[in-house]
């Protein structure tokens, strides 16, 4: 190859490149200005982000650069915009080292697949964040699911349902479940 054609093919090569990450970047940030916006008008601004958006989302909910805030809302917007199709970054988040995340994927799989949201509630009981184990209570209480009594009472007296000899409040939860 002459080294005439190896220029022309590197400028050719760093413009689809740039042209692509471009690309990328612009989607990205039509998600966020979208994840910005009132929830009232959200919804759906959502559904015009498509397969790209899809993805976009997905990135934004899983990385902490984002904030709480974005990660929660991309999250929700995926559930909007896959329903079904969310399932997997809504269990990626029910297992994730962030307790806000564990939380959202909870109340969001609660109205996607109320059954699968049932199942992670019981095994969430035991997390370590006194919130989604609240969230957990919730999701039980809300589904009216009575096969889940006997859980609820031996939660009742563990000991992270305490500080100290202090009741915290999932126990009041708990007790209304």
């Amino acid at each position: 190859m002459t080294p005439i054609a190896i220029l022309i093919s590197l400028i050719f090569l760093s413009q689809n490149t740039f042209s692509a990450i471009h690309s990328d970047v612009a989607a990205n940030n039509s998600a966020i200005e979208v994840l910005k916006m009132p929830a009232a008008v959200r919804a759906e601004s959502i559904k015009t982000l498509g397969a790209a958006g899809y993805k976009n989302l997905r990135e934004i909910a899983f990385d902490s650069s984002y904030g709480m805030k974005f990660q929660w809302r991309a999250l929700s917007a995926l559930s909007l915009l896959g329903r079904d199709k969310s399932l997997p970054e809504l269990e990626t988040a029910l297992s994730h080292k962030d307790w806000y995340l564990r939380n959202a994927g909870l109340v969001i799989l609660k109205e996607v697949k109320p059954l699968r949201a049932l199942f992670w509630a019981k095994k969430l009981m035991k997390d370590s964040s006194l919130i989604v184990r609240t969230a957990a209570v919730e999701v039980i209480r809300s589904l009216k699911d009575r096969a889940s009594a006997s859980l609820l009472w031996s939660e009742l007296y563990e000991k992270e349902n305490y500080r100290g000899q202090q009741s915290l409040w999932i126990r009041r939860h708990i007790v209304e479940t």
